[in-house]
């Protein structure tokens, strides 16, 4: 994906939960005239997705600043946030966001019930668990298949930034 990381002290690890008041942040200052900007990529890869894919659903919460992962929580579970548990809705909406973010990277049923991290749900159920999400969003599922198929056909794929990438 050409994502940067973070297992290395850069920019990216400075706290965020303090603000840009944090000492840290204010001992970067450039001395030749220019301007540092503190930008916020929050949730930078659905949005990318949506805008590879184009799926009407997720462009539409994204224009409308929906929070995803709860609207996601609420549809893949067939529940509503002001009638659970508080800690019960905090387990569904951190399992909807791994769902989310992990299926713009081709995550299925197997991966998650297989994935000590995750709940231990049958197997049956993370395909219904995975059958509502793409069922919610037909627009990437159909974009990632359509990306599987031409792969496999020629071998390699482009990115959009122009990147090659090849299959062995």
């Amino acid at each position: 994906t050409g994502r940067l990381s973070s297992s290395e002290p850069n920019m990216q690890n400075l706290p965020r939960s303090k603000g840009d008041d944090f000492p840290l942040k204010r001992i970067f200052c450039p001395t030749d005239g220019s301007i540092m900007v503190n930008c916020d990529l929050g949730q930078i890869e659905w949005k990318v997705a949506a805008d590879l894919c184009r799926d009407e659903c997720m462009v539409n919460e994204i224009v409308h600043g929906l929070d995803v992962h709860t609207a996601n929580a609420e549809h893949i579970f067939g529940v509503k946030k002001a009638d659970t548990d508080p800690k019960k809705w905090k387990e569904l909406r951190t399992t909807a966001k791994t769902v989310s973010f992990r299926s713009l990277y081709g995550g299925g049923a197997y991966g998650f019930y297989y994935d000590s991290r995750m709940p231990s749900y049958s197997l049956e159920k993370w395909e219904d668990i995975m059958d509502a999400f793409h069922g919610k969003y037909p627009g990437l599922a159909t974009w990632q298949n359509d990306n599987k198929k031409l792969a496999l056909y020629q071998g390699w794929m482009r990115t959009p930034s122009g990147r090659v990438l090849k299959l062995n």
